[in-house]
């Protein structure tokens, strides 16, 4: 059996949507008691132990046996549902607030290698998340122009560049180039080939 993983970009998305995937019975303990116990203890290397939980997590681990959706039910008539509230909360941040694109997209590949993983050792028949549609979140494009640079402070910019000797004539032209040629990131990257 693979080791359960301690990464905390993995354990993030698991513990997202096991939130998601409780049916509270009474009272349930704080999240910050439920992500606290997920991540040290639930989705640890320590529960393969087979000694106890620790005592401050014990009563939130028990609380999570009894509440927690079994995974045979993401397979059933509620997998759609399941999957569908897993999804959206993964697009969200923790205050509510809608995650940016690209975190959205990485908790998903880590959370369908989760339900892939399940499907694999017989836990799942398949996997629930192929069973709804899911858009990708879009990457904001706006650009709020009180934090780009402008054409005065450009001309300074590069002058300062340029004024640093050898290396600072090429920056000069690099930066120069990206700032008249208005390039995105990635494309910076491409059209530079290796770093200066």
């Amino acid at each position: 059996m693979p080791p359960l993983t301690t990464d905390a970009e993995s354990l993030r998305p698991l513990t997202d949507v096991t939130e998601v995937l409780t049916c509270p019975d009474g009272a349930p303990p704080s999240r910050d008691d439920l992500r606290t116990a997920l991540r040290e203890w639930t989705f640890s290397d320590l529960i393969r132990t087979g000694k106890e939980p620790p005592p401050d997590l014990a009563p939130v681990i028990s609380w999570l046996e009894r509440n927690t959706v079994r995974l045979a039910d993401l397979s059933g008539d509620q997998g759609p549902v399941l999957a569908r509230r897993m999804l959206d909360r993964i697009s969200r941040k923790q205050d509510g607030t809608v995650a940016a694109a690209n975190t959205a997209n990485r908790k998903r590949m880590v959370l369908g290698n989760a339900m892939d993983y399940a499907c694999e050792i017989g836990g799942l028949p398949s996997n629930p998340l192929k069973r709804v549609k899911w858009t990708k979140p879009r990457t904001l494009r706006t650009v709020d122009p009180a934090v780009v640079i402008n054409s005065s402070q450009a001309r300074r910019f590069l002058a300062a560049v340029g004024s640093q000797g050898p290396r600072g004539e090429r920056l000069k032209a690099f930066y120069g180039c990206m700032y008249y040629a208005a390039f995105a990131p990635r494309k910076r990257s491409i059209c530079a080939g290796r770093r200066t």
